[in-house]
Parts: structure tokens; sequence; C-alpha cells
């Protein structure tokens, strides 16, 4: 996974340029209805958070946002478009540096860089940070 963070850090402007061309609703449509049932300042978690756009999107909507970006650059970059937003270096599937629950974890063009030993592990992780009151 090294190699593929550091692919990201090497290129980041491309790719905070990438992801920022698409909106949080273009991509997240199909769920977003369901934001309305979390309260306003709920903490949610963005696991590989890239240029922040989810991020955003979520502290926009009044949560409490937590951004797990594990390269540098990327990380860096959007830290300076997200005012307000906890950005942390961590990864999956570990998440040393995360330590409190959430009500929303958000993992999304993450995955695809875990083999299955790494997805499971993952999982298990993930359901450690959820919140008893997550929906």
């Amino acid at each position: 996974m090294d190699s593929n963070i550091r692919f990201y850090s090497d290129n980041a402007a491309e790719f905070s340029d990438q992801y920022d061309s698409l909106t949080f609703e273009q991509v997240h449509g199909d769920w977003i209805h369901l934001l309305d049932n979390l309260p306003q300042g709920t903490g949610v978690l963005d696991i590989g958070a890239g240029s922040g756009r989810d991020a955003r999107a979520l502290a926009g909507h009044g949560f409490k946002v937590t951004a797990v970006e594990p390269a540098a650059a990327l990380r860096t970059l959007a830290r300076q478009k997200s005012p307000g937003i906890h950005w942390v270096d961590d990864r999956l599937p570990d998440l040393e540096k995360i330590d409190t629950t959430y009500a929303l974890v958000l993992v999304s063009a993450v995955w695809m860089h875990l083999n299955l030993y790494g997805q499971i592990e993952s999982l298990k992780r993930v359901s450690q940070l959820l919140a008893p009151t997550a929906t």
C-alpha cells in the first residue's frame, strides 16, 4: 500500500482537481438523504478523504468531521481548502490514531487498494468505530 500512497502524494494536485470535478451529491446522491437522520454536530469519519470534497460537504451539513488521508501532499492540499475539519495521517486497516466512535463512517475510493485480508481487517476496525447509535 505504501507505493499507492506515494503515487497519490506525488500526483496530489491532479488527484485533487479530479476529485473536486464532481460534487458530493453526484458521487453519493443515492444515500445522502440518510444524513437527515443524523443530528447536526454529530461526529462523522471520512476515511481516504483525498481532496476533502466529501469532508467539506459533510461539514457543510453541520457535522463534526474527522478526515483520514495517508498521502501527505494530498492531505496538505485538502487541509488548505477545508477549515474546521480535523485531518489525520492514518490508514486502513489499522486506523491507529482514531480513538473515538462516529455516527457515520465513509469509506469511498480507498477500498480498491486493499487486498481481501485488508478488507476483512478494515471491516472489523470500522465496526469498532461506529457509535452504538449509528444508522
